[in-house]
Order: structure tokens, then sequence, then C-alpha cells
């Protein structure tokens, strides 16, 4: 039973390879003349640091308990244990180098669509008139906070994190569209788009925070319901997102009927979530049962009170982000902020 621990750091690695990936391409579609990518630069120090320190953790929780058996197998364990510590350097070096290719590859990629007038990079033309006239009907309550800018069309604004400048969306006639304050817009043709995502996305600063992934013919983007206001401050933004995606989920359906629109988490990663989730919490009941003196009372109710978290929130994470499809425009009231609780 013991060797399903180390189940722990291999899902922890490939979830924080797989979200430092997003990150850098994130990071990359609004900021392509730039140089130096900022997301590789810091991802390429936490990402290997944080999997070796979680590993050696594990690897003395193992080793403590006796998984490694008689002492000529603990002095090789610790020997094993030394090196992973000293190649660490050279592990974060080479994962920079290899972020640094992608991100490269990815910024020429880029470069070349938007150069051939790739429809994402084509700027959608104003239409003669306002493109609210052709969205479709919303309740009044809804209706009204969503804010429209002088072309007549819907607008979301937000900024997603300190290393990233604040973003626009707008509903056009035919496109979603999206720029930076030094970036020119792109635009999302509606019949391009495959997939709408709405779910439910906190952390521990953002815990009312909800997502909205849209997966078309160039790859994926997202906004969430929270805006960046200073470092470990996060505004809630609901009164011009639930608007804003309420009236894009019902254009998107009347403009490209084929555009699958799902409230939740796909199968997969709803899966993936509740094997994280369950590890993190046996990981820690683990140490409450092996070494619950360790650190005296503080650390044991530090322990406590982290389990408590992981319950309330991972539980309630989960219950609002069970996989399902949005039909004739009706979102799931969990996977996105109601109006009525400000």
């Amino acid at each position: 039973m013991k060797i399903f621990i180390w189940l722990f750091p291999l899902l922890l690695s490939i979830y924080l390879v797989n979200r430092h990936l997003h990150w850098v391409k994130s990071y990359r579609k609004k900021h392509l003349s730039i140089r130096f990518s900022m997301p590789v630069i810091i991802g390429s120090l936490i990402v290997p640091f944080t999997i070796i320190l979680v590993t050696l953790l594990v690897s003395f929780w193992y080793n403590k308990s006796g998984g490694t058996g008689n002492e000529a197998q603990k002095d090789a364990w610790y020997n094993a244990q030394t090196t992973l510590v000293m190649l660490w350097p050279v592990i974060t070096i080479i994962y920079g180098i290899v972020f640094w290719r992608i991100d490269k590859r990815y910024m020429n990629q880029l470069k070349v669509n938007h150069e051939a007038g790739n429809p994402k990079q084509e700027k959608t033309p104003v239409p003669s008139e306002p493109a609210s006239a052709n969205l479709p009907d919303e309740n009044p309550e809804n209706h009204a906070p969503v804010i429209q800018n002088e072309n007549g069309v819907y607008s979301y604004v937000y900024r997603k994190s300190l290393f990233e400048k604040m973003t626009t969306w707008v509903l056009k006639d035919d496109a979603l569209c999206f720029s930076g304050e030094d970036t020119t817009e792109i635009c999302i043709p509606y019949k391009h788009i495959r997939q709408l995502q709405l779910f439910y996305f906190p952390n521990r600063y953002k815990t009312n925070n909800y997502a909205c992934k849209i997966v078309h013919n160039n790859g994926t983007d997202s906004f969430y319901s929270v805006t960046f206001k200073g470092v470990g401050n996060f505004a809630d933004n609901r009164i011009m997102y639930t608007p804003f995606v309420t009236t894009l989920v019902k254009t998107l359906s009347r403009k490209n009927p084929a555009a699958e629109i799902i409230a939740g988490n796909t199968t997969g990663k709803y899966i993936v979530n509740w094997i994280i989730i369950g590890a993190a919490i046996l990981l820690l009941l683990g140490s409450l049962l092996f070494f619950p003196l360790i650190g005296g009372g503080f650390l044991l109710l530090l322990r406590l009170a982290f389990i408590a978290y992981l319950l309330f929130y991972g539980l309630k994470h989960m219950k609002a982000n069970v996989p399902r499809k949005v039909i004739n425009g009706n979102i799931p009231p969990e996977v996105i902020p109601a109006l009525s609780n400000l």
C-alpha cells in the first residue's frame, strides 16, 4: 500500500507541467513582441523545485515508515536523495531550456499565423449598426450591467495577474474578440468555436472565482470572474462577468449551434481532480497517523485546518464542476456567479 504514495508526486508533476505550459502559451498570445517570457523564467524555477521538494518529502516519509527495508537499502536511498538535491540546478536548467524552446516555437507559429491573415488574427469590421441589435434578448436583470463601448458592442474588462495587463473582451456581430493594452485585437469567429466551458475555479486568494474557457480552431483562450488589483488582492467582477457570459452563451448557441457548451469540467479532468484531492487528503492523514507529534501542537492544528480547507473547497469545487451540457442557454447556477449575492 505504501508504494501508492508515489502516485502523488507523479500526478503533481503532470499537473504542474501542464499548468505551466498553459500559462506560457496564454502569456505569449497576448505578448507576441516581448522577447523574454516571464512565465518561462518563473515557472522554470518554481516547478522543478516544487516537484523535487515534494518527491523528497514523500521519500523521507517512505524511508521512515520502513518502506526501504534493511540498513543497506536505507543508505542507498539516502544517497539517491542526496543525488537528487545535487542535480536540482541541472534539472532546472534543462527544464528551462525545454520551455524556452517551446515558447520560441509557439511565438514563431503565432507570427506566421498573423502574417498569413489567420482568421484568429483578423480584425472583424465594425457593423454598420450596433452588434447589440443582433444579440439575443436577455433578462433585464442580467442585461443592464453589461458595458457597451463606443461602437455599441458588449465588453468585459479584467486583469488576470501581475504579469499581464488589462484585457478587454468584446462580443461583435460575428466574432468574440479580445485585446490587451499593448496588443492588437484578436478575433475568434463564432463559427470557429468548437467548445465553450464554464466552471468554478477557486484557489487560495480567489475562492469566488469562475472561469470561461473557449476552445477554437487555433487553440484555447479563457477569462475569469475576478480581476487582479494587487499582490494577493483580487476583486469580484461578477457584475460584468455574469451578464457578459450569459450573452455569450446565447449568442454562440444562435450563431453556431454545433458548438458544444459545457458546464463544469470535462470527464477526464473531473476524474483526475478527484484523484489529486484524494491523494492530498490521504497524504495529510498519513502524516497525522505516522507523525502526529512532529512540530508540536501548532503544526498538528495547522494540518487539521488544511485538511478541513481541502474538504470544504475541494468538495465544493467537485460538486459545482460535475460534467454536464448547457442546453438552450440555461447555465447551471453552480458555474456562474449570481448577481443576487451582491
